[in-house]
């Protein structure tokens, strides 16, 4: 008869997470023994002689400091394994380093999205440097103090900025494929220099 047979209750698997001081591991006392996270005669929450829900340990030979009851009802334990000053000192170096490989990339990538695609690209960015240049030269002529440039050098100075655009307006601009390589290269050899991991990263990644 369809429904007759009891259905076994699906066991959750042992659990892991890996935190900054100590590593978590829940699961059952069997998974926890079987797994070799504790000993087979560890004393738990709720066992004799010890709290209902926590227990603390100090000098723990498994460096075993907590084990909680995951929720007042369930069979599921909390075990807490403190890492080592070795441990967590590693785990630090890890992380900077993760960090450093983070920042180098997003250096290179910015680098190499700023390299102009096309001709027009490659013109509009100079003239907005010209465009600076001419807020900065604005900005030397501008009285300070009771001082200023005589009319004939304010003249000279914004001639010398039209004469500018003039000649980025008329002049023609060119394209040379190995400089844009040996740019890139150069790019890659300073972020490299910067970060050995992530030059190796996009060295393999051009290699295909």
């Amino acid at each position: 008869m369809a429904g007759s047979h009891p259905t076994s209750r699906r066991v959750r698997p042992l659990e892991v997470d890996v935190c900054h001081r100590w590593t978590i591991y829940t699961g059952t006392k069997q998974q926890l023994i079987e797994a070799g996270v504790v000993g087979a005669d560890q004393a738990f929450p709720g066992d004799p002689g010890t709290r209902k829900t926590v227990a603390h340990f100090s000098g723990h030979p498994r460096r075993i400091s907590t084990i909680r009851l995951k929720g007042e009802r369930g069979n599921r334990f909390l075990v807490y394994v403190d890492h080592t000053e070795e441990q967590i000192k590693e785990r630090d170096r890890r992380e900077q380093a993760a960090g450093e490989y983070r920042a180098a990339s997003q250096w290179y990538e910015q680098q190499i999205s700023r390299l102009p695609g096309s001709h027009e690209a490659y013109r509009d960015a100079t003239v907005g440097l010209l465009d600076l240049i001419e807020r900065l030269i604005q900005a030397m002529e501008h009285p300070k103090g009771g001082y200023s440039w005589d009319a004939d050098t304010s003249e000279r100075l914004g001639l010398a900025v039209q004469a500018m655009h003039d000649a980025l307006a008329e002049g023609t601009t060119h394209y040379d494929p190995a400089g844009r390589e040996a740019e890139i290269a150069a790019l890659r050899a300073e972020v490299s220099r910067k970060d050995a991991d992530f030059g190796r990263f996009i060295e393999a990644l051009e290699r295909g």
